[in-house]
């Protein structure tokens, strides 16, 4: 045999095999015929046998043959495809049989519930459900048949009277607006229900919604509320955190509060421009403090990471035009040819001129308290917190292995020389 040849029954049995995996398997007589010659499956009697060993059966055999085989409509039974032929014989009677015996000793029997309330009572030769036991053998047509009973339509009930012109009209006119009690004083041949489903399914009306609002408020109001004269269960209890949360998650992106439906949409704050309340200020801080202070160590380090790229983000579009000290550090680096990185984010902390493990600070003489111009007497909160600031940052990056050079404001613009000087000497000295 070629290789051609080979290689042909390969692709043919490979495509067979694809087809079976996807749900053509063999009929149902090969399967059954394979099932009682095979030595996997001869000794199987019974389908908990058959399911332990379904991982061993060849892709060709589904592994759930009643499923498989019903579908097709090809299925006899677990007992006829394992040959053990175990089918139950049924002791009941044929279906005409069954119908003549109902038909002589239960003529009062007219109903599907009057049948299950006498079917303790039924000899064993008639089946208790006859409507599944039947419809399997092919025999079933409808519970009226069988019990040979006609429904039929009583001409006094006004649900079957035929509607005239006129009444429609009134139904029309009325209905949608005011209460079906009061349109039946109206239609004095008619009963509530019959007005409503003729409303409803033939006409296909509706209730006036100011009508519903209406009706609901007064079902509602008064000594008609469920809770009139009651106290609230949660009456005088602070609200649950979780409970706020929830809220607040809900109200977020509300689409009844967005855009142009929103009350302020388009007008100015009314608060817009003026300053805040000394007090107002102090308490927010307070409360932020707090609040930061019950978060865990994790949390804090999340929050700090956040912040510091929120400066960064504050300061990329403060420094498109950089200051006067900065450009003069900026111009005596270029001059010694030294390549270095403004605005460098160390963790989270903002470094202005970083070259390698070497940084240099620029002190601003307002911001950063320049002890030749201020002194702990004169020097504000935000001073202080910034001279608090730049301590911990000196300590973090020295601990991280970086040398740091401060230049005040002051000196940068008086001694120009003195820093330039400075400036050399720390980058040669440290290297």
């Amino acid at each position: 045999m070629s290789t051609i040849q080979v290689g042909r029954i390969k692709m043919a049995l490979k495509e067979t095999k694809h087809n079976h995996k996807n749900g053509n398997f063999i009929s149902y007589e090969d399967s059954k015929k394979w099932v009682e010659e095979n030595e996997l499956t001869k000794n199987v009697k019974t389908i908990a046998e058959w399911r332990f060993i379904t991982y061993k059966l060849p892709y060709f055999i589904p592994k759930d043959p009643k499923q498989y085989y019903y579908k097709k409509g090809t299925w006899k039974g677990w007992g006829d495809f394992l040959g053990t032929e175990n089918k139950k014989i049924s002791c009941f009677i044929k279906y005409e049989e069954a119908k003549k015996w109902v038909r002589e000793n239960l003529p009062n029997i007219k109903s599907q519930s009057q049948w299950r309330s006498i079917t303790y009572k039924l000899p064993p030769f008639i089946p208790k459900s006859p409507y599944r036991f039947y419809k399997g053998t092919g025999e079933w047509n409808s519970w009226m048949c069988f019990l040979e009973f006609e429904y039929k339509k009583t001409i006094n009930n006004p649900l079957h009277k035929s509607w005239t012109e006129q009444e429609k009209k009134i139904v029309i006119d009325s209905w949608c607006n005011m209460p079906t009690e009061d349109v039946v004083k109206l239609l004095s041949n008619r009963t509530v229900a019959s007005i409503d489903i003729f409303a409803v399914r033939k006409l296909k009306l509706h209730k006036d919604k100011e009508y519903v609002k209406k009706v609901k408020s007064e079902n509602t109001s008064g000594k008609k509320n469920p809770m009139y004269g009651k106290q609230g269960a949660n009456l005088g209890k602070p609200m649950k955190q979780e409970t706020k949360d929830k809220l607040s998650k809900s109200k977020t992106g509300s689409v009844g509060l967005s855009g142009e439906k929103n009350p302020m949409y388009g007008k100015p704050s009314v608060n817009r421009g003026k300053k805040l309340p000394r007090e107002r200020v102090d308490k927010m801080i307070k409360t932020r403090k707090e609040n930061y202070d019950k978060l865990s160590e994790e949390e804090k380090h999340k929050v700090q990471l956040r912040r510091a790229k929120q400066i960064v983000e504050r300061t990329k579009n403060m420094r498109k035009n950089p200051t006067l000290p900065e450009r003069i550090v900026s111009k005596i680096l270029s001059d010694l040819n030294i390549i270095f990185e403004t605005q460098k984010r160390i963790d989270y902390y903002l470094c202005d001129c970083v070259i390698g493990k070497k940084i240099i600070e620029i002190q601003g003489d307002y911001w950063h308290g320049n002890p030749i111009r201020y002194n702990e007497s004169n020097i504000n909160e935000t001073q202080k917190k910034n001279i608090h600031r730049d301590k911990t940052k000196k300590s973090f990056l020295i601990n991280k292995g970086y040398k740091i050079l401060y230049l005040w404001e002051y000196d940068l613009i008086k001694n120009y020389s003195m820093c330039e000087k400075l400036v050399n000497e720390f980058l040669e000295i440290n290297i």
